[in-house]
């Protein structure tokens, strides 16, 4: 007797309406390429509020459990459906200067200061997952006693994502988060800084996928919620949305032999096997101990 296939989750609008009671505008949010080699990291923000239609668009969910074709056939609907929305991403120097937590809010708060730009800044955000890596991280008090953010802390990459938040504070105050790339799409950042972070030859830049972020005092509080992705209507669609645009990002990138096209910059094996052959170039996120680059790492090697 052969087993019928488990069906797929479908979301619902129980969460955001909930929400809807207390907040005119309800946000969900959802990232993709945080555990990739390669490439930007993407936040993917939808908006709803009194006004959005209480019917989805048909097919709608978690991005990881559509089709590449599923996906981009939902885009269109998705952004009709939605009050508004917004994609945010972080380059690889960006990833490499403050660690992904830090990459992630970052990405995120740009995808925010698009939406206020329009008057649509949700009053409050649905995370997927459990951790909140939106909101700005508190200072403890070992922070307090000896003046580094995240001292003793021994989570790697969390001193990092912890160190953002004074620098954060000073850019976002001028608008001028630092090392990003141009309007035109992903370049390596360097490691500056947040504070200049989408800045251009003429200051400030408007808001936009790598300009400045949300001012700081202004993120909506959070809500975590676990497989909000496959459960919650608005938090689906920002990850559709999201993996849609890094895909395309990923697919348009230089590509000397690493399959980017088809494995959109994660451990894939041509990927691995390109990191052997080549190195790692500048769209790698270097300061991860990246695959298939010991030989290069004996020898001094590295693309540039």
């Amino acid at each position: 007797m052969s087993r019928r296939p488990a069906s797929r989750p479908v979301p619902d609008r129980l969460v955001e309406r909930a929400l809807m009671e207390r907040f005119p505008l309800v946000g969900g949010m959802d990232e993709v390429g945080r555990g990739a080699l390669a490439g930007p990291v993407t936040v993917g923000l939808a908006v709803v509020g009194a006004a959005t239609p209480e019917a989805f668009p048909a097919g709608l969910a978690d991005s990881k459990l559509l089709s590449a074709r599923r996906r981009e056939e939902l885009v269109g609907p998705c952004q009709q459906w939605l009050e508004d929305w917004a994609l945010g991403s972080s380059t690889p120097g960006e990833i490499d200067a403050h660690g992904i937590v830090g990459a992630l809010r970052l990405a995120g708060l740009r995808a925010l200061a698009q939406v206020a730009a329009r008057g649509h800044l949700p009053d409050v955000v649905v995370l997927d997952g459990s951790a909140d890596w939106l909101s700005r991280p508190h200072e403890d008090l070992l922070t307090t006693l000896t003046g580094r953010p995240g001292a003793g802390n021994q989570v790697p990459g969390a001193g990092r994502a912890q160190a953002l938040g004074a620098s954060e504070a000073r850019a976002l105050a001028t608008g001028r988060p630092e090392g990003g790339p141009g309007i035109g799409g992903p370049e390596d950042a360097g490691t500056g800084g947040l504070e200049g972070a989408g800045t251009g030859e003429a200051g400030a830049r408007a808001p936009g996928e790598y300009g400045a972020p949300l001012p700081p005092g202004l993120t909506p509080p959070v809500r975590t919620r676990v497989k909000a992705d496959a459960h919650c209507a608005v938090v689906a669609a920002a990850s559709v949305l999201a993996k849609v645009h890094r895909d395309g990002l990923m697919r348009q990138l230089e590509d000397p032999g690493y399959g980017w096209a088809s494995n959109k910059g994660y451990a894939a094996r041509a990927h691995v096997e390109g990191l052997a052959r080549l190195g790692a170039s500048d769209q790698h996120r270097r300061s991860w101990r990246l695959p298939g680059l010991e030989k290069h790492e004996r020898q001094g090697m590295i693309i540039q």
